[in-house]
């Protein structure tokens, strides 16, 4: 590990830690890819959102959307999510067969 000692001034310490921040927040920005926040609640998410979401597999969220447990809308080929309905649908009681 490598051990590094600066001798800054007050101004140049503040301009140092600035630009450290600025390019940590593109880095976030450019990896976020315009995609909507996910904690909006009107927001539309794609799989891969929802995937991330729930901490689910693909073929468990194509799973859910056949047992009618997530809804979906479909658009042409792409598949999309309400946000506050992706949430309140983890909120309905599993129904138990006997």
């Amino acid at each position: 590990m490598n051990h590094y000692l600066f001798q800054l001034s007050l101004p140049e310490a503040e301009q140092f830690l600035t630009d450290c921040f600025a390019r940590a927040l593109a880095r976030v920005l450019a990896s976020s890819e315009g995609r909507p926040p996910v904690d909006k609640p009107g927001a539309l998410l794609q799989m891969k959102d929802v995937c991330a979401l729930l901490s689910i597999s693909r073929p468990t969220c194509y799973e859910w959307m056949r047992a009618g447990r997530l809804p979906f809308y479909r658009k042409g080929r792409r598949l999309y999510f309400k946000h506050n309905e992706v949430l309140a649908s983890l909120e309905k009681p599993k129904a138990r067969f006997a």
